[in-house]
Formats: structure tokens, C-alpha cells, sequence
């Protein structure tokens, strides 16, 4: 699904600027509310798609094709040619009943692979996406607040002491350590906020 690159590229297209844009900006907002949308949708087609479906996701194939009408046709054609066979005046019902018992058995097939196909094509995909994908990009935004948060934290908390330092100079090395660890807070957290960008 191209919508989950996109929204991706989009955050990270977003965050690779200065440090003071803002993370969640409306943009990003109405894309998550998109995303949102396609869960739903996503949700709706596998629900449809799964009772649309003559047998249960996952079956095995020969439990599959007992479950299909075609299959209890194809099998009383198949008895049927076989009991007027014995009797040579019906021998025409017979070779029809037989071409009939025939072509239900391939429609069983061709309605068997195609179950196969919605499966594995369609319904395994809307489970990735479900179950994987749109979970990790909430995860992902919810970790870039967080990191936003704290660097916007760790921010204030050292432009504070610079400023309060800028009109008391510093008497004492204890106030010069506390202004290199909360640098290096403001560091460590930037550098978790360039993890969470990636």
C-alpha cells in the first residue's frame, strides 16, 4: 500500500528540517487521519472478503472443495453416469451425465484456486497491513511525540539556566556542571529524536 510509504516519507520528509518545526503539524494530522481511513476500509474488505468466501481462511484444499455446491453436483453427475452406465438403453443420458459430472469438477477447481488467490493475494496482505504496518506507524508517531516532548524539554530546561546564568554569571563549578549535563541531555535527546526520524 503506497498510502503507508507516503505517509512515512512524508513525516520524515517533515522532521529532516530544523529541530524547531513543529513535529505534528496539520499536515501530518490529516495524513493519520487517512491512514486511520484505510485501516477501516482495510478492516470492512477482510471481513467481506473472508464471508464471501465458501470455506474458512486456511482451510486445506480438499476440506475446501467438499464445502463447494459444485462439489456435491459433481458427485451425484458422477454416480449417476456410473448407474446408467450399467444399463446400455440410457447410455447417452449416461456420457452427458458423465460431461456434466466433468465440467463441475473443474468449475470446483477454478473456484477453488481462485479462493486460494483472494486468499493469499488479498486477505493475507490486509492482515500485514492490519496487524504490522499500521500499528508500527502508530508507534512510530507516538515515539516522535514523546522524543519531541522531551527535547522540547530538555531545551527549555538549558535555555533557562543560560538565561539565568547571562544575568548571574557563574560563581561555582557545580553550575557549570549542571550546564554540561543538561547539554548533554539536550544532545542525548536530539539524538533519540534523529533515531525515531529513521
Amino acid at each position: 500500500m503506497n498510502q503507508f510509504n507516503k505517509f512515512k516519507d512524508f513525516v520524515h520528509g517533515n522532521l529532516s528540517n530544523k529541530n524547531d518545526k513543529q513535529i505534528l503539524s496539520s499536515a501530518i494530522l490529516k495524513e493519520e487521519k487517512h491512514v486511520d481511513n484505510i485501516k477501516c476500509i482495510l478492516a470492512t474488505a477482510d471481513k467481506k472478503l473472508s464471508n464471501s468466501m465458501f470455506s474458512s481462511k486456511g482451510s486445506e484444499q480438499e476440506r475446501k472443495t467438499k464445502k463447494y455446491p459444485s462439489s456435491s453436483l459433481n458427485k451425484f453427475f458422477s454416480e449417476a453416469s456410473e448407474t446408467l452406465s450399467t444399463s446400455k438403453t440410457d447410455s447417452v443420458l449416461g456420457r452427458t451425465l458423465f460431461t456434466c459430472s466433468q465440467l463441475q469438477n473443474e468449475f470446483t477447481r477454478i473456484l477453488s484456486d481462485h479462493e486460494s488467490f483472494i486468499e493469499n493475494e488479498c486477505l493475507n496482505r490486509i492482515e500485514l497491513y492490519l496487524n504490522e504496518d499500521l500499528p508500527a506507524i502508530h508507534r512510530s508517531r507516538k515515539q516522535l511525540n514523546k522524543s519531541h516532548e522531551e527535547l522540547k524539554i530538555a531545551k527549555t530546561k538549558y535555555e533557562s539556566l543560560v538565561k539565568t546564568l547571562i544575568n548571574n554569571p557563574p560563581g561555582n563549578s557545580e553550575t557549570q556542571t549542571k550546564i554540561d549535563t543538561l547539554k548533554k541531555e539536550m544532545d542525548y535527546c536530539e539524538q533519540k529524536l534523529e533515531q525515531c526520524r529513521n
